[in-house]
């Protein structure tokens, strides 16, 4: 998990995509401020399960191969409750591995 912060229109997302879609075969990318304005699938994933359910639906087969998989997660702060979720998340995979 990464969290990257800065000032706006910098490239940040740019520079994740391109390194993203060049070092993962599977390049997954999520804009949370698209989704809060459309289709809301993550607006109540309060719990991991419901995270990775949502994340699936978005994904498809590319959840299939974990072992080369990036999941990029743009303006997540659209949804302040999966900042929250985010914590849970590393506990998860720290107690998988």
């Amino acid at each position: 998990m990464l969290l990257i912060d800065g000032a706006r229109q910098i490239g940040k997302s740019y520079i994740i995509r391109l390194v993203g879609q060049q070092k993962f075969s599977n390049y997954i990318e999520i804009n949370m401020e698209e989704d809060r304005l459309k289709d809301k699938i993550f607006e109540n994933a309060k719990t991991t399960q419901d995270f990775y359910m949502a994340l699936s639906i978005v994904a498809g087969e590319k959840m299939k191969d974990r072992e080369n998989i990036l999941v990029f997660i743009d303006e997540i702060q659209a949804y302040d409750h999966l900042l929250t979720l985010v914590k849970f998340l590393m506990a998860e995979k720290n107690s998988l591995i």
